[in-house]
């Protein structure tokens, strides 16, 4: 496999890749799984640590694994309080959230159409007839803080609250060594990439066995157009310089994106 990219190395936390490699499997894609990232829920320390909802006129989850974790530390006894909104950054999210909690039912999140951010879900909140007081946001140990800023501009209280922490993976042996060998007969690689911390955890990785510049004659599906900037940040290089593609983060955009590389590889 030296010439059109064959090999798909998926690098979203364990257990969401599934779907996408069984997909491309079938689509003739050989695929590698290599989480750049492991997803840790918080513990709780006392009641008093964590945030109640129904203190809040509006709760924001950043991410499925923002839901998760949340609703992790609440308990599985916990009834949503029906008059307390959701929002959500995408469809994704949103629907993590209604498999978790079926009592939920005011959620906003930006439509198909739309990216995947607080740029996005703002107008949305801008929208909403009742004016809010207190908002609660809930996510990793970091992130962007710009809806937090332009909340506290229009007189909102905002508290942002770590449910899980991002740890950086570990590669395996035998995935370095899978990597060295692909390196050394020029394998053509498609990379998945979903985050910045995720991008700061491979190329951190690869930089470390000096695999680098393999990395950058692939190409990389991302899933929102700042990760271009992410990523040539990471490799310290030009605008322009990587292969990139994006789509939307659901897995059926995914998957159409890998296939739109095969496509134009052949």
């Amino acid at each position: 496999m030296t010439g059109a990219a064959q090999l798909a190395v998926l690098t979203r936390p364990a257990g969401r890749n599934v779907d996408v490699m069984h997909a491309l499997i079938r689509r003739g894609w050989a695929v590698h799984e290599c989480p750049a990232l492991e997803i840790h829920s918080c513990s709780v320390l006392s009641a008093q640590t964590l945030p109640d909802p129904a203190s809040y006129d509006l709760v924001v989850f950043v991410s499925r694994a923002a839901v998760n974790a949340y609703f992790a530390q609440l308990g599985p006894a916990f009834v949503w309080p029906a008059s307390v909104r959701v929002g959500c950054m995408g469809p994704a999210t949103a629907q993590a959230l209604r498999r978790t909690c079926a009592t939920v039912s005011n959620i906003l999140y930006p439509d198909a159409e739309s990216a995947r951010d607080s740029e996005a879900l703002w107008p949305l909140l801008q929208a909403l007839k009742a004016p809010l007081r207190k908002v609660l946001i809930v996510r990793g140990q970091d992130g962007r803080d710009w809806l937090s800023e332009k909340l506290n501009q229009a007189g909102v209280e905002v508290l942002t609250h770590q449910a899980y922490e991002r740890v950086y993976a570990e590669w395996s042996e035998e995935t370095v060594t899978k990597f060295r060998q692909w390196a050394d007969a020029s394998v053509q690689v498609a990379w998945l990439l979903t985050s910045a911390h995720g991008i700061t955890a491979v190329t951190q990785q690869l930089q470390r066995i000096g695999l680098v510049d393999w990395f950058l004659s692939g190409q990389f599906v991302l899933t929102h157009e700042r990760l271009v900037q992410a990523l040539e940040s990471a490799l310290e290089v030009e605008p322009g310089t990587c292969r990139t593609h994006l789509c939307q983060p659901e897995d059926t955009d995914i998957v159409l994106c890998f296939d739109q590389i095969r496509g134009c590889d052949q």
